[in-house]
């Protein structure tokens, strides 16, 4: 009973995001950073407590800063786990959900606040931290939930059509 409480008291929390960002690329289990990415997921897409456009224009920035040093994150375990031997570190749904975000913030900022969403993108594909192959994986996720969530036409009838439009012609 504890526990719900204080998982609901941080979903209703309007630094809650903070919280959940601030324990991703700590040593917790993939079951509570899948747990903080849907907490974050919630709060892009409008489904939660507290609503991306209630923060203030550098709350999401900073919130963008933090999700992109995942990413990294990310890369570098899977290169030290590849020197090791030890095979895949991050769990393919906690990279799926990773990418549901991206998309969400190019859904909810791109272009008036994240005008460089997708030269982001690419520089971090071209970037030279942890695996290649981790970011190449990560790439084409992040690519892929884009277009399902925010450029496709049933993306466009499920969310607003007006967003849609918006990333599609900028």
């Amino acid at each position: 009973a504890k526990a719900l409480e204080y998982t609901s008291l941080v979903r209703s929390s309007r630094d809650g995001w903070k919280f959940c960002v601030e324990k991703l690329r700590a040593p917790y289990r993939a079951e509570v950073k899948f747990w903080c990415l849907s907490v974050l997921g919630e709060c892009l897409s409008g489904t939660g407590q507290i609503y991306i456009q209630q923060l203030t224009p550098e709350e999401r920035s900073l919130f963008r800063h933090e999700i992109s040093l995942y990413l990294v994150y990310i890369c570098e375990q899977e290169a030290a786990s590849t020197e090791k031997n030890a095979g895949l570190v991050t769990p393919v749904y906690i990279r799926n959900k990773l990418a549901q975000i991206i998309a969400g913030f190019v859904w909810s900022d791109y272009p008036h606040e994240w005008p460089s969403a997708f030269g982001d993108i690419l520089s971090f594909l071209e970037a030279d931290v942890g695996a290649r192959a981790a970011r190449v994986d990560l790439f084409f996720r992040i690519i892929r939930a884009i277009d399902e969530d925010v450029t496709s036409l049933q993306a466009s009838q499920a969310r607003s059509r007006d967003a849609s439009l918006r990333v599609r012609n900028a």
